[in-house]
């Protein structure tokens, strides 16, 4: 297959990046893995197995509860998909990885609901010549040595390399990284959180049912949620917070998949865990309230958690009633 320069000439150093590191490893899983490699591309030197000089990539990397993220990764690849350079498939849950035994592990930094295979349709011999030799030898070495790995390896990588523990993550989360900058620890909330600053579509779809439903200003449409005490993160569709109490909702379309339940489960037991003048919910919301939102209903409603997990179906309208019942009890 031929391709014309028209698709390369006019990229920018990022989207070469991505392009050249996406081709060299040939299906990067999510785009929290993505940035993961990036950023090890920027500043860790595998030759030297140090941390090392940066290798300008032309991104900025801001720190996320999840891990050190440039916070337009998304539009770099989808732009790069426009064109037809990379495809990319979006899965609610990717049961050929890790996450079928642990599934909440993965929890992505754009959308914690959705795991984006991203593949280069275009060889790595056809970019090598429009990206510096230098960068080319870092993410060459950088996909050699983590390319296969597991995201959590990676992640645990950094973690001790770097010195970015989940604590000191959770203390500056959208501080903008620097080699130079010294991150301390500070005392911790039983829960830290972290808002969203770029909606998906999915996402956008969320804020309007809520927008519709006047609850707009009160729902946090998926925030990141950091527990401390077990060092989890967390993540659910909506979530109503004060200083003493937390609900969770996960809105539940007509796209229900195997290990849902499973996946809820787990993201309330984790707030759970947590002590302290602290309670907990979590809401259901079949909004679109077809036979496979019932049938994950019932199973979730077999769940033996205290407080229990309910479901229901309901029109936006009714949530703001329901919210407000539901925050009473919890």
């Amino acid at each position: 297959m031929w391709w014309g320069k028209h698709k390369l000439h006019d990229l920018g150093l990022k989207e070469l990046a991505v392009l050249y590191l996406v081709s060299l490893a040939g299906r990067i899983e999510g785009l929290r893995k993505l940035a993961r490699l990036l950023f090890l591309a920027s500043y860790y030197d595998v030759e030297r197995d140090r941390v090392g000089e940066e290798v300008k990539l032309n991104f900025t990397f801001h720190l996320w509860l999840s891990g050190p993220h440039p916070i337009d990764l998304l539009d770099v690849v989808e732009r790069l998909a426009h064109r037809g350079l990379l495809e990319v498939e979006e899965r609610l849950f990717d049961v050929e990885t890790e996450m079928t035994t642990t599934l909440v592990d993965y929890i992505d930094d754009v959308d914690c609901k959705c795991l984006r295979i991203i593949r280069s349709k275009i060889p790595p011999s056809k970019i090598e010549e429009l990206v510096d030799a230098k960068v080319r030898r870092r993410i060459a070495g950088i996909v050699k040595r983590f390319g296969s790995k597991p995201l959590r390896a990676i992640e645990e990588f950094i973690s001790s390399r770097f010195g970015l523990t989940r604590a000191v993550l959770a203390s500056n989360v959208g501080e903008t990284y620097s080699p130079e900058k010294e991150f301390q620890t500070k005392k911790l909330p039983n829960i830290v959180v972290q808002a969203r600053n770029k909606f998906t579509s999915f996402q956008n779809m969320l804020h309007s049912l809520v927008e519709k439903a006047g609850v707009g200003e009160r729902l946090l449409v998926q925030p990141l949620l950091y527990v401390p005490e077990t060092g989890d993160l967390v993540c659910f569709d909506l979530v109503l917070m004060s200083n003493s109490k937390l609900l969770g909702i996960d809105v539940v379309t007509d796209r229900v998949v195997d290990g849902l339940d499973r996946r809820v489960v787990a993201e309330r037991d984790k707030l759970s865990a947590t002590s302290g003048p602290w309670s907990t919910a979590l809401l259901i919301w079949c909004y679109s309230n077809t036979p496979a939102c019932q049938a994950l209903a019932a199973t979730l409603q077999a769940c033996t958690c205290k407080p229990p997990i309910k479901v229901i179906g309901a029109e936006p309208k009714e949530l703001v009633k329901i919210v407000e019942e539901l925050v009473k009890e919890v």
